[in-house]
């Protein structure tokens, strides 16, 4: 089953939702909903134990460099974030 789902249409929702975040919290909740234990990406990685080794291998790697990048972004926002609540207070 994971080899059906579409990888880079996963990272495309996960950054327009990770750039549309609007608060650290609302930021947390797109986060675990792509990353977190029951993420939709989490779910891809469970589901490669019963692909063969060699789309395991493949499939790992490009859901290895989504994580990756999904991740950066969200860093990124996250410093936006704080920079924008700091200018706020001053």
């Amino acid at each position: 089953m994971p080899a059906l789902v579409d990888l880079p249409a996963l990272l495309a929702e996960a950054e327009a939702a990770l750039r549309a975040a609007d608060s650290q919290q609302e930021l947390i909740e797109v986060r675990a909903r792509f990353l977190g234990k029951k993420g939709s990406l989490s779910g891809v990685l469970r589901g490669m134990a019963a692909l063969p080794p060699a789309e395991r291998a493949a499939l790992g790697a490009q859901a290895n460099q989504i994580k990756a990048r999904i991740e950066a972004i969200s860093d990124a926002r996250k410093a936006e974030l704080g920079e924008a609540a700091a200018a706020e207070t001053l």
